[in-house]
């Protein structure tokens, strides 16, 4: 891979590796490479200082992806565990506020220790909420993929339809499979996912910025579908009706570069 060779071409800028050690993380993700995403996370941990709060989130949940129908090891269990348990302790601040992806992934950790130390396809809710889902989407047998691992996921949780978090965890899946329905070119099937998000509100413990966002992925899908009267009233839907959410101004930006495209239309 060229990040690969990029990083092995040199050794006087560190940061230049560290560049490259984040790219690979994503590339290996997107290819369901879980354990190699999980070693430069572990790289980046170690070397990089930009924020070790994040970099043991992602350890972590790639762990939590490798675990497959047999679970983890004893071993990897405890080390998850211990994983989790270090992600607050490295929150920082910069400029006396706190990074709002760090904020979040604490709440996931503490969300790890509330659910009997579980989380929902940690990774791919990490791949979504860092925009890379339009890159997997251009290749369909990635998004084919991460499709069909979604839909196993959702057949298990069918069967903890009482715990606390149930109705968070399947207003992820359903997010995250109207995504996948919109770049497989059902956008109908996208649709009714995205309203289906809607629904759950009442219902929803923690994971609030899952509504705003699926609020936005409709902008969006009208938007890519040409329907742009729609598109700009779910967009200022999203950006408008919804205030103190985790990763707000992460999905403002994507908000404001379509409606900026819309508006030069």
């Amino acid at each position: 891979m060229w990040y690969e060779e990029s990083w092995q071409s040199q050794g006087i800028w560190p940061q230049f590796h560290h560049l490259c050690y984040w790219e690979l993380i994503w590339a290996h993700s997107m290819l369901m490479n879980w354990m190699i995403a999980e070693e430069f996370s572990k790289w980046l941990f170690e070397k990089s200082r930009w924020s070790k709060c994040i970099y043991v989130y992602m350890q972590a949940s790639f762990l939590i992806m490798q675990s497959g129908e047999s679970g983890l090891t004893d071993t990897n269990q405890r080390r998850l565990t211990a994983l989790m348990r270090e992600v607050p302790l490295h929150k920082q601040r910069i400029a006396g506020k706190s990074i709002p992806m760090e904020k979040f992934v604490i709440k996931k950790s503490e969300r790890f220790f509330a659910q009997n130390d579980r989380l929902c396809l940690p990774a791919l809710e990490l791949l979504y909420v860092w925009n890379f889902m339009r890159i997997i989407g251009k290749q369909w047998a990635l998004i084919e993929n991460f499709y069909h691992l979604i839909e196993r996921t959702l057949k298990d949780l069918e069967r903890r339809t009482q715990d606390k978090y149930y109705t968070d965890d399947l207003a992820l899946l359903i997010l995250l499979k109207g995504c996948c329905l919109r770049y497989m070119s059902s956008p109908l099937e996208a649709e009714d996912c995205f309203l289906a998000v809607l629904k759950m509100e009442e219902n929803i413990q923690l994971d609030t910025y899952l509504v705003p966002f699926s609020v936005a992925e409709l902008g969006f899908l009208y938007h890519s579908t040409e329907r742009m009267e729609e598109a700009v009233t779910w967009l200022e839907s999203a950006k408008n009706n919804y205030k103190g959410y985790s990763l707000e101004s992460k999905l403002h930006f994507r908000i404001h570069s379509v409606l900026s495209q819309i508006k030069e239309r």
